[in-house]
């Protein structure tokens, strides 16, 4: 049986970056999934030991089981910088005035006190370290974390979980568990509301649907959602009934954008041989290139935040501007991808990757031309180069614009998960046909009527909720 972990930020998360898949992992025999979330839901502290609460029914409803549900603790935003962007050991207040990790249900513990017998004063170390503490421990076969949302809480939890992932797998070079990100926001909760049409629409790319910039709409995996999770009448729907669940927050409005026939997913390489090679170059800091996250930031807090910064650049003086990424046994090497984040204005230069054998032997070169702006990746493919010790990239860039967020060097393609779940497709009706256009005539009213209940209940509320959902 296999251990898939769940890593989402506040409770109702777990709906979003789990939902559909969480449901479909319950009721296989072939899965044991864990959910954990960060934090506590109290960024009204009224709100702390309700929210926890609306969780737990949620997912006690679903069959979760009771040990496999685990609270990290943390707060619901912070005062001052946030969490993410303060310096390691400074003690942080969370925005609610909690100053340590705690469970807000007196039936748990939260992780840290699990694990060490005590809580821990807030700080980014410590979240860290958490985390780290929890894969470690745990050692999932599949790990599926919220990714870069608008929200900081959701940022801050998908970078943070990529840095102790770094962390676990140069400890552990042996265990390479599948990685899946997903957004509980872009294309989820702020997704296309299309929900009133038969049959169902799949997740839509509608502009707003992947803010990592090296994520594309293209290299998505799609799952199928359970039968009563896609039900002709929204009322019928499960994942609609469990999000009723939560009465102090007011997402299941926006029910008919989040919920579709599929889930989507990403992937990331947990096989990269740079992550424990060593890693130097000529001038700027090498760390960035095998950290496992393919973009950081000075700030989590802006809806856009900027992803330019953090990553590896080589001085203005740097006359060679080399990486050299060197191996202590010799690999085969299939494909070599290369996570650009280069800054605006002309870039006339050009990367030669070269790769050498243990006698300094070149064995294959190739070039990556015509590099542009921004952040986006290059691909390298190679028909199984062997004896490989040692990658050089020669950067050929006079203006010093040319950066890198991530260098990944596969020697074999990871299976995609979830094999059984795979979306295959729907079948159109005729657009035309006396059945379809009855069904979405019925769709039409049940969509009235929901849009009457939403009207209704924004008309009745006398103060707003979270801010950000």
């Amino acid at each position: 049986m296999q251990k898939v972990l769940f890593l989402v930020p506040h409770e109702d998360d777990e709906l979003f970056v789990g939902g559909a898949m969480l449901i479909n992992l319950i009721r296989s025999e072939e899965y044991d999934p864990y959910v954990f979330i960060a934090t506590n839901g109290d960024y009204y502290p009224s709100e702390n030991e309700t929210r926890t609460q609306e969780s737990l029914d949620v997912l006690y409803s679903i069959g979760m089981k009771k040990e496999n549900i685990i609270f990290g603790g943390y707060g619901d935003c912070w005062q001052g910088t946030h969490i993410y962007n303060s310096p390691d050991d400074e003690k942080k207040i969370s925005q609610g005035g909690f100053e340590k990790t705690y469970a807000a249900n007196s039936e748990y513990q939260e992780w840290h006190s699990m694990k060490y017998g005590k809580s821990q004063y807030y700080s980014r170390s410590g979240y860290l370290h958490d985390l780290k503490d929890l894969i470690s421990d745990l050692k999932p076969d599949i790990i599926i974390c919220v990714d870069l949302d608008f929200h900081r809480d959701h940022k801050c939890l998908s970078l943070l979980t990529e840095e102790a992932l770094g962390l676990v797998l140069k400890e552990n070079p042996t265990y390479r568990p599948t990685v899946l990100k997903k957004y509980a926001y872009q294309g989820v909760l702020s997704g296309k509301k299309d929900y009133f049409h038969m049959p169902h629409y799949p997740t839509v790319n509608n502009g707003d649907s992947t803010s990592n910039p090296y994520f594309s709409w293209q290299n998505r995996i799609r799952y199928q959602v359970p039968k009563d999770c896609n039900t002709f009448f929204l009322r019928n729907n499960l994942l609609y009934k469990l999000i009723r669940k939560y009465k102090t927050q007011d997402v299941w409005t926006s029910a008919s954008g989040f919920i579709n026939s599929d889930i989507v997913y990403w992937k990331r390489n947990t096989n990269n041989l740079a992550l424990t090679a060593t890693i130097q170059a000529s001038s700027g800091d090498p760390h960035w290139i095998n950290d496992f996250k393919l973009v950081d930031t000075d700030d989590v807090t802006p809806r856009k935040s900027d992803y330019s910064t953090r990553c590896w650049r080589p001085n203005p003086d740097d006359m060679q501007k080399q990486i050299r990424v060197s191996f202590s046994e010799s690999q085969t090497i299939q494909k070599i991808i290369l996570y650009f984040n280069n800054l605006d204005g002309m870039l006339p230069g050009f990367v030669d990757v070269k790769l050498f054998d243990y006698n300094a032997q070149l064995l294959c070169e190739k070039v990556i031309p015509n590099l542009k702006n921004g952040i986006y990746s290059e691909m390298i493919e190679f028909e199984k180069a062997n004896q490989v010790t040692s990658v050089l990239f020669d950067i050929n860039d006079d203006t010093c614009k040319i950066g890198l967020g991530e260098i990944e060097i596969i020697n074999q393609e990871e299976d995609v998960p979830f094999q059984e779940f795979l979306y295959t497709g729907i079948e159109m009706n005729s657009p035309n046909s006396i059945k379809n256009k009855l069904e979405n005539s019925i769709q039409k009213i049940d969509e009235l009527i929901f849009k009457t209940q939403c009207y209704a209940y924004r008309n009745m509320k006398k103060h707003p909720k979270n801010k950000e959902f």
